[in-house]
């Protein structure tokens, strides 16, 4: 993806509530550019759409396989005799 650049004029002025610098930069962007630069937002806000939903379709895919794999580990434990007994089933 190119880098996005746009003409813009540049304002410096102190401000106490910027933070640690105390600097703030204004930037004013010229109005002949909102349309290109309105186009280049929109399609930055799609591709992070596109690959949130890709991430979280593959977060859920890992949150199925642990589920799965937690509970073959408990059937194998169970199996084994390695589960504590439940203080219901040691009294009776």
């Amino acid at each position: 993806m190119k880098n996005f650049f746009f003409p813009a004029s540049w304002a410096c002025a102190y401000d106490p509530q910027a933070g640690g610098t105390g600097i703030r930069l204004l930037v004013r962007m010229e109005p002949k550019h909102s349309a290109e630069m309105s186009k280049h937002l929109d399609k930055q806000n799609q591709a992070l759409m596109e690959t949130y939903r890709a991430m979280s379709h593959e977060l859920h895919k890992v949150q199925v396989e642990e589920e799965t794999i937690m509970r073959k580990l408990y059937e194998l434990m169970s199996a084994e005799g390695l589960l504590p007994k439940r203080k219901k089933e040691s009294q009776a």
